[in-house]
């Protein structure tokens, strides 16, 4: 089973000593998932940094992506990270869209899955979607949970999506 981690900050006044603690999450993350890993950070000034390879949380760290992402949020104060490690159920880890974090179309939206959804057909055409699901699985969730957003409060938007999803899911967005 997949790995999500993360944190919120809810002081500003944190450096980003946290992101330490992301490197340390993403390499102890290992276990539970081999196949590939992402992280997403936000910082204070909204800026939104995403990485993801096909490589396992401990090499991620250790790539020169990784380092120019720390080396970018510099001394940002860092709002909130999350942070994934896979095993490849939907979609060849090969491919950078297969892997996660996942960004909404919008740019609005950024989620982490873990699980299987079997009816993420559906929820694409929910979303209103004309064109083929991809095949990760996530895409849908991401795009079904960006179209209900704009009918429902966050927490009602979660409710639903979590009424309306055949499968097992844990969501980070």
């Amino acid at each position: 089973m997949c790995g999500i981690l993360g944190f919120y900050n809810f002081s500003e006044r944190t450096l980003n000593s946290n992101i330490e603690v992301v490197k340390i999450l993403m390499e102890e993350s290992y276990s539970r998932g081999k196949e590939a890993s992402g992280l997403a950070v936000r910082d204070y000034e909204n800026n939104l940094h995403i990485i993801k390879s096909d490589l396992d949380g401990r090499k991620l760290s250790k790539t020169p992506e990784y380092k120019k992402l720390i080396d970018t949020i510099g001394e940002k104060y860092v709002r909130t990270a999350v942070g994934h490690s896979r095993i490849a159920t939907h979609g060849l880890q090969l491919f950078q869209n297969n892997n996660q974090p996942v960004l909404s179309e919008d740019h609005r939206i950024v989620a982490i899955h873990n699980g299987i959804v079997t009816n993420a057909d559906d929820l694409w055409q929910s979303a209103g979607k004309e064109s083929l699901a991809p095949e990760l699985d996530t895409i849908s969730l991401v795009e079904y949970f960006r179209y209900i957003l704009d009918s429902y409060t966050k927490s009602s938007a979660l409710s639903k999506i979590y009424r309306d999803i055949e499968g097992a899911a844990s969501l980070a967005i």
